[in-house]
Protein backbone atom coordinates (compact mmCIF):
# COMPACT_ATOMS: atom_id res chain seq x y z
CA UNK A 1 0.00 0.00 0.00
CA UNK A 2 2.72 2.72 0.98
CA UNK A 3 4.50 1.56 -1.96
CA UNK A 4 1.93 1.99 -4.25
CA UNK A 5 1.02 5.44 -2.73
CA UNK A 6 4.79 6.44 -3.22
CA UNK A 7 4.53 4.96 -7.18
CA UNK A 8 1.71 7.38 -7.42
CA UNK A 9 3.74 10.49 -5.97
CA UNK A 10 5.66 9.92 -8.12
CA UNK A 11 4.24 9.54 -10.87
CA UNK A 12 3.04 13.33 -10.65
CA UNK A 13 6.28 14.47 -9.03
CA UNK A 14 9.57 13.27 -10.52
CA UNK A 15 11.61 14.29 -7.92
CA UNK A 16 14.77 12.07 -7.98
CA UNK A 17 15.22 11.87 -3.63
CA UNK A 18 11.41 10.48 -3.96
CA UNK A 19 12.93 7.69 -6.97
CA UNK A 20 15.38 6.68 -4.93
CA UNK A 21 13.68 6.35 -1.10
CA UNK A 22 11.36 4.12 -3.12
CA UNK A 23 14.01 1.94 -4.77
CA UNK A 24 15.95 1.66 -1.52
CA UNK A 25 12.28 0.89 0.00
CA UNK A 26 11.80 -1.66 -2.76
CA UNK A 27 15.43 -3.01 -2.17
CA UNK A 28 15.18 -3.58 1.43
CA UNK A 29 12.10 -5.42 1.73
CA UNK A 30 13.17 -7.68 -0.95
CA UNK A 31 16.28 -8.36 0.64
CA UNK A 32 14.20 -9.08 4.41
CA UNK A 33 11.63 -10.92 2.55
CA UNK A 34 8.72 -8.26 2.95
CA UNK A 35 6.14 -7.85 1.03
CA UNK A 36 5.29 -4.58 -0.21
CA UNK A 37 1.60 -5.80 -1.81
CA UNK A 38 -1.62 -4.45 -0.17
CA UNK A 39 -3.22 -7.95 0.37
CA UNK A 40 -0.33 -10.81 0.32
CA UNK A 41 -0.78 -14.36 -0.98
CA UNK A 42 -1.54 -15.57 2.68
CA UNK A 43 -4.12 -12.44 2.72
CA UNK A 44 -5.79 -13.78 -0.45
CA UNK A 45 -5.29 -17.84 0.83
CA UNK A 46 -7.43 -16.84 3.92
CA UNK A 47 -10.32 -15.02 2.16
CA UNK A 48 -11.17 -17.99 0.71
CA UNK A 49 -12.07 -19.68 3.54
CA UNK A 50 -13.91 -16.91 4.97
CA UNK A 51 -17.40 -17.88 6.58
CA UNK A 52 -18.40 -14.75 7.30
CA UNK A 53 -17.23 -10.72 7.24
CA UNK A 54 -16.66 -9.20 10.67
CA UNK A 55 -16.71 -5.02 10.79
CA UNK A 56 -12.91 -5.53 10.97
CA UNK A 57 -12.71 -7.03 7.68
CA UNK A 58 -10.90 -9.96 8.45
CA UNK A 59 -13.85 -12.59 8.62
CA UNK A 60 -14.25 -15.62 10.69
CA UNK A 61 -12.34 -18.76 9.35
CA UNK A 62 -13.99 -22.06 10.67
CA UNK A 63 -12.19 -25.30 10.19
CA UNK A 64 -15.02 -27.84 8.47
CA UNK A 65 -14.78 -31.81 9.35
CA UNK A 66 -15.31 -34.28 6.90
CA UNK A 67 -18.76 -34.17 7.53
CA UNK A 68 -18.59 -30.50 6.06
CA UNK A 69 -19.52 -29.66 9.37
CA UNK A 70 -18.07 -26.44 10.99
CA UNK A 71 -17.38 -26.11 14.76
CA UNK A 72 -15.27 -22.98 16.24
CA UNK A 73 -15.52 -23.04 20.31
CA UNK A 74 -16.06 -19.94 21.79
CA UNK A 75 -12.99 -18.19 24.02
CA UNK A 76 -13.90 -18.46 27.31
CA UNK A 77 -11.85 -16.90 30.35
CA UNK A 78 -11.58 -17.87 34.26
CA UNK A 79 -12.55 -13.97 34.37
CA UNK A 80 -15.64 -14.26 32.24
CA UNK A 81 -16.84 -17.74 34.14
CA UNK A 82 -16.39 -15.82 37.57
CA UNK A 83 -18.44 -13.05 36.26
CA UNK A 84 -21.27 -15.16 35.26
CA UNK A 85 -20.91 -17.17 38.70
CA UNK A 86 -21.40 -14.26 40.77
CA UNK A 87 -24.34 -12.46 38.08
CA UNK A 88 -25.66 -15.98 39.21
CA UNK A 89 -25.62 -15.94 42.63
CA UNK A 90 -26.46 -12.49 42.77
CA UNK A 91 -29.57 -12.98 41.08
CA UNK A 92 -30.36 -16.34 43.39
CA UNK A 93 -29.91 -13.93 46.37
CA UNK A 94 -32.08 -10.96 44.92
CA UNK A 95 -34.71 -13.20 43.92
CA UNK A 96 -34.66 -14.87 47.33
CA UNK A 97 -35.69 -11.99 49.12
CA UNK A 98 -38.29 -10.62 47.42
Amino acid sequence: MFSRLMEEKLKKDKSSSLSQLLKRLKSAAEVKGWSLEQRTARMKEREKKVVAKCFHGAGIVVPIDKNGVGYRPLPETPGANVFVVVLSLLAGIFHYKT
